[in-house]
């Protein structure tokens, strides 16, 4: 199952049909806001993700993807709505800019 998440014109507008091809839901995402600065980053997205689903989140720069992930994640706060994770649920995530001190011994 493929999905796309599709975010236009500076807000993010993620809505899914809900649970498809009979996976458990993994993540659910409902109303979700949120505030940064003061300004309203994310402003009611809701969004289901079951097992099973390869999903894309595609938009312009500063439509709030990164904003999304972060907040599901529990990276950042949300100031409204409710997000559901699977109990058992591991989440791999690669930030977009890794910051690495750099007296920090690495070798590659």
């Amino acid at each position: 199952m493929r999905r796309q998440l599709n975010a236009a014109a500076g807000h993010l507008n993620a809505a899914s049909g809900g649970r498809r091809g009979g996976g458990r839901s993994l993540v659910s995402v409902a109303d979700l806001g949120v505030r940064h600065g003061g300004h309203s980053i994310l402003s009611g997205v809701s969004l289901e993700l079951s097992a099973g689903e390869i999903v894309s989140l595609i938009g312009p720069n500063g439509a709030g993807k990164t904003t999304l992930i972060r907040a599901i994640l529990g990276l950042i706060p949300h100031h409204q709505g409710r997000i559901d994770k699977a109990p058992d649920l591991v989440i791999g995530y690669m930030p977009q800019s890794l910051a690495i001190d750099a007296v920090l011994p690495l070798t590659v």
